[in-house]
């Protein structure tokens, strides 16, 4: 108990005050007008504000990273809506992303961050489509890109109070490889990461499962399977069964809490103090890192989505989920035991040659 109380601190960086202040106000300005007002594209312009704060401006390329945490999550969010007209364009889609989950895991943990937020912005664009009348995927895509503007003008103020360049100097190329080679200090074994690779092309693919179902809040379906991928590294068995048990009743927590509190000035104002403490205390690993901005997807997404007439399919979609992940990762890890078995033949010891 006290080892892992003493090992709390170094799973997350130092607080943040700056920018979690910029993650709320970013979030809480397009949150409460899409909740007195009632239009749809405030929802989006949330979300890209949410996705722009989880960069730190305060970095030598934070605004780099801003900008094109913001780029191609609009980009994701309008595929996702886009694939979600056609099952072989969510096939794509989510084969393209789960390659891109697979190859930035190889690359170190920064990468993953990158790649698990954008993955989670293609599934909640999949989930969203056909809900509503706002259906242009390009209006889509730029109300995000609107919403994260805010963010990324608080985070220009920012450096201003901290003393620091508007806008960093272009980074050299021998930057950018020291960089990379500081995110590999510890890298994935060939074997682990082929293994890795095929469970997150597999697990992706609970997204076209999600558009085939046609099932409402689909996006928990995905969110579901995608935590359950995050901390895949030589987990046991028994560890991910309860690791999906706890994704399921934490599920349930959430729906029940949105249906609670819907229609509330008090839900609103959670999800904006929940958006703020994740970003003041931002975690170090992947797993734990994914499992914030899934949380904060979903809490400022039910704050302002208006179909709580049929919470239930929520806690569904997270089960199912949950079971398709399962299936396919016990699949994989079953295979893996089978290759990795040795040849008994191999082993016997070879024949002594007759001495001519």
């Amino acid at each position: 108990m006290f080892a892992l109380l003493r090992r709390l601190p170094k799973l997350f960086h130092p607080p943040a005050w700056g920018p979690a202040l910029a993650a709320a106000l970013g979030c809480a300005l397009p949150l409460m007008l899409g909740v007195f007002s009632g239009h749809p594209g405030f929802y989006w312009a949330t979300l890209g504000a949410f996705v722009a704060s989880l960069a730190d401006p305060r970095q030598r390329l934070g605004m780099h990273g801003m900008l094109l945490l913001s780029s191609a999550g609009a980009f994701s969010v309008a595929l996702g809506y886009w694939a979600g007209q056609t099952t072989m364009a969510s096939l794509l889609a989510f084969l393209l992303f789960g390659l891109l989950l697979a190859a930035s895991r190889r690359l170190g943990p920064e990468p993953a961050k990158f790649s698990f937020v954008i993955t989670l912005c293609l599934a909640l664009g999949a989930g969203q489509f056909g809900r509503g009348s706002f259906d242009n995927p390009a209006a889509i895509a730029t109300l995000f890109l609107l919403g994260a503007l805010g963010v990324t003008l608080l985070g220009f103020g920012l450096r201003g109070l901290h003393g620091l360049r508007m806008w960093p100097q272009r980074p050299a190329l021998k930057v950018l490889w020291r960089l990379t080679r500081r995110w590999r200090q510890q890298p994935l074994g060939r074997h682990e990461w082929l293994s890795l690779a095929t469970h997150a092309v597999l697990v992706c693919l609970a997204g076209v499962a999600a558009s085939m179902l046609v099932f409402p809040d689909s996006h928990w379906l995905s969110f579901a399977a995608i935590l359950l991928l995050g901390p895949l590294r030589q987990t046991p068995w028994p560890m991910l069964l309860l690791r999906g048990g706890l994704l399921v009743l934490g599920a349930a927590a959430l729906m029940f809490f949105g249906y609670s509190l819907v229609g509330t000035p008090l839900m609103v104002m959670i999800a904006i103090a929940m958006v703020a403490l994740f970003r003041l205390l931002q975690a170090r690993p992947p797993a734990l890192f994914l499992l914030q901005s899934c949380l904060g997807l979903l809490l400022l997404s039910e704050s302002l989505s208006g179909a709580w007439s049929e919470p239930q399919w929520r806690l569904v979609n997270a089960a199912l989920g949950s079971a398709l992940a399962l299936l396919i990762i016990s699949l994989g890890l079953l295979a893996d035991r089978l290759v990795a078995r040795p040849d008994h033949r191999t082993n016997e010891p070879a024949e002594p040659r007759a001495d001519r």
